[in-house]
């Protein structure tokens, strides 16, 4: 083309978008109240031509999207001009935008597929309210899959969607929200097994670079953990990631033993052995059974060596079913927890841990194979929770035996995360950290308490099965700070955790102390709950009442307990009420039963300063109980509770007896004398029958 040619094709292209925007600017506001079939136009204004889109569908059925009629075309023309001409309210601006997309309906296909048009509607989606917003989106649930696949309709998609996350916030909104996307989701695991069985079809020849190209790893990442559970879609398209052939997947048969070695180096790869992990992950009990024994046994220390393979092994441990296979793991790696440690590979040790604890076996060994890597039998047990605190320090050391605690030094975070698991364990297997911990001097103690993982650490130990006389000897070491740590978000659980562990006089000391850093503590993000958790409040005017009511908490803890409480827990040698036991014996499902009664009871107990005590009283939870309990005996569990609350304690948590309560009804009344009598003898009768009631059901219910 000649350069004379091209500048008048310019000029004329130039003239003819100078006369579009002539036409758009003469803008008639009765286009955003009435619809195009109701206004007359004196002038048609003839629409671009819209490309057509051919979109296929999971049954191979061609659509070929309709061109926007040109009045709709005119109107969409005149609300975006609006937007780019004008500043409007933003008042009127949500209204605007939902008129619109009222005259949308039935169009959104081809409306939202218009490269044109497409930009208006991603403005008007962005300004719209909730109800709007949601009426679009169902109103194109059945064409919404050939929407996000088209080139402008995809921008469409994505800008509803992002909008919608916006009011994910508002609690209102959920209904909505829901229904919106479980309507737009109906079709989609089809369309995703097509989309995903033709991408394996189509890239199949070159599956061999796509899988260490970042961004095609990353795209198979994304297609596998929305397979998740499907495990016919599953075992097809893991066999053909890993490199099987058709045949040996219609037979049945995955992994040939020519195909190890070049699986082992490829994990050397980082966009591998990320899609790797992800297979381990979602992939059928059966083919992550062919996968551990044919390619990983034998060579997982090896493996784990490597940077980007041990992540692999990570995700291969984690994604352990059965006792069998951490006897293998343990095989091959449970004498190489030092080596481990010392290279840098913890998240391998980490893993072979939480398996452990989870699968419930080879805990004792983990525990000796962990104290064994950072300590000797010549040395005292002491030395074991700060090595592994500081993993890395430690290890780094020239001269290990001569390593001491570096005030300042940052915590190891997988070094910590052990030590959480660790006191996952039974209470027999984990004495020597027991002892390292409650060993620490006061001032590690807090500098421990101060970081946001050695504070998970000293929470895991206060939650754990060793004595409560060994959680009190280390809480008193953190007198005088609860103030200071309540103040920080992460310490401030730790604090809650000392006291719900504490005896009557700690929870005192730990409560005065909060008491003289309310006034900041208010002011953070976790201080109104810890201070309301604690009841800072009532301790601050009514001391005496405040210790009434956590000995009234302690005793009804323990009533509940001794009716409801399975056989295994009671007999479990428990120290203190809800699993703070020195016994071994194991009884974690047991424990979780006791915290979901003592959250009951708590809430129960919460209640008791309600004016309307007996309607606002928590039901508690049926799944909570370990023995079989009737419907009628659940009614009768809540029953004692509210009644024993209702008896038991005034509005602000003191115990009373039935003649205090005659006075105070008295009092509170000021009614004649005669009137006064009458209400309580019918009240003191109520009661009588309330507290025989009580008493007697609690001994039958428990039988």
């Amino acid at each position: 083309m000649s350069e004379e040619n091209f500048v008048k094709q310019g000029e004329r292209k130039n003239g003819k978008n100078r006369w579009r925007k002539k036409e758009c600017l003469r803008f008639n506001a009765d286009c955003l109240t009435k619809s195009p079939s109701e206004r007359l136009t004196d002038k048609i204004v003839k629409p671009r031509k819209s490309s057509k889109h051919l979109h296929v569908s999971t049954e191979q059925t061609l659509i070929v999207r309709k061109q926007v009629d040109p009045e709709t075309t005119k109107y969409f023309s005149e609300i975006a001009n609006l937007f780019e001409g004008t500043t409007v309210d933003l008042d009127d601006r949500s209204a605007i935008c939902g008129n619109a997309l009222e005259e949308t309906r039935g169009k959104e296909l081809e409306l939202a597929t218009d490269y044109i048009i497409s930009h208006t509607l991603q403005t008007l989606l962005e300004g719209c309210d909730i109800d709007h917003l949601c009426g679009f989106l169902q109103s194109c649930a059945k064409e919404f899959h050939q929407i996000a696949m088209d080139k402008s309709g995809s921008h469409v998609v994505e800008t509803a969607l992002r909008s919608l996350a916006v009011h994910i916030q508002d609690e209102g909104a959920y209904s909505v929200i829901g229904s919106t996307l479980n309507k737009i989701c109906q079709g989609f695991p089809d369309l995703l097994r097509y989309l995903i069985a033709e991408l394996l079809k189509c890239a199949r020849g070159g599956i061999a670079t796509l899988l260490v190209d970042e961004k095609s790893s990353y795209v198979m990442q994304t297609a596998l953990r929305l397979l998740a559970g499907e495990d016919q879609e599953l075992m097809h398209a893991i066999p053909i990631l890993l490199g099987c052939s058709e045949k040996n997947i219609a037979k049945g048969k995955f992994i040939e033993a020519s195909m190890v070695q070049d699986i082992l180096a490829t994990l050397k790869d980082t966009a591998y052995s990320h899609l790797m992990e992800v297979i381990l992950e979602v992939a059928p009990e059966t083919l992550y059974n062919e996968i551990l024994t044919k390619v990983f046994k034998n060579s997982l220390f090896e493996i784990s060596c490597d940077h980007c393979g041990s992540f692999v092994v990570q995700a291969l441990v984690s994604s352990a079913r059965c006792q069998d296979q951490i006897e293998l793991f343990w095989e091959e790696l449970g004498s190489k927890f030092k080596e481990l440690l010392g290279i840098g590979r913890a998240g391998v040790v980490a893993s072979l841990l939480a398996a452990s604890q989870k699968l419930h076996t080879h805990e004792n060994k983990c525990c000796q194979a962990l104290a064994a890597a950072v300590y000797s039998e010549s040395e005292p047990p002491s030395c074991i929770l700060p090595r592994i605190l500081f993993l890395e320090n430690y290890f780094s050391c020239e001269d290990e035996s001569n390593w001491s605690w570096g005030k300042g030094d940052k915590m190891h975070v997988l070094g910590c995360l052990m030590l959480q698991t660790v006191f996952r364990y039974p209470s027999e297997f984990i004495q020597p950290f027991v002892t390292s911990i409650t060993s620490l001097e006061a001032d590690h103690v807090l500098e421990v308490a101060n970081d946001a993982g050695g504070g998970r650490v000293i929470e895991a130990f206060l939650s754990s099965n060793a004595s409560i006389k060994q959680k009190r000897r280390l809480i008193v070491k953190l007198r005088g700070y609860f103030g200071e740590l309540s103040l920080h978000p992460s310490s401030s659980f730790t604090v809650e955790k000392c006291f719900s562990a504490s005896n009557a006089s700690l929870q005192e000391a730990i409560a005065s102390e909060l008491l003289d850093v309310r006034t900041a503590l208010s002011k953070t993000k976790q201080g109104p709950y810890i201070l309301r958790k604690l009841e800072i409040d009532g301790f601050a005017t009514r001391p005496d009442q405040w210790r009434l009511r956590q000995t009234s908490k302690q005793s009804a803890y323990k009533e509940f307990f001794d009716a409801f409480g399975s056989s295994d827990t009671k007999s479990s040698g428990s120290n203190s009420i809800f699993g703070e036991s020195s016994s071994g014996t194991r009884h974690s499902k047991s424990l979780k039963t006791m915290k979901k009664m003592k959250k009951d009871v708590e809430q129960c107990l919460a209640y008791s300063n309600a004016p309307s005590l007996g309607s606002q009283l928590p039901v508690i939870d049926s799944s909570i109980t370990r023995f079989d309990m009737s419907k009628r005996g659940h009614e009768k569990a809540n029953k004692i509770v509210r009644e024993s609350v209702e008896l038991d304690l005034d509005n602000n948590g003191m115990r009373i007896g039935n003649q205090k309560r005659k006075r105070m009804e008295t009092d509170a009344t000021g009614n004649s004398a005669a009137a006064s009598k009458t209400t309580e003898n019918a009240r003191d009768k109520k009661n009588r029958r309330k507290e025989n009631g009580s008493i007697s059901s609690l001994k039958k219910l428990k039988k």
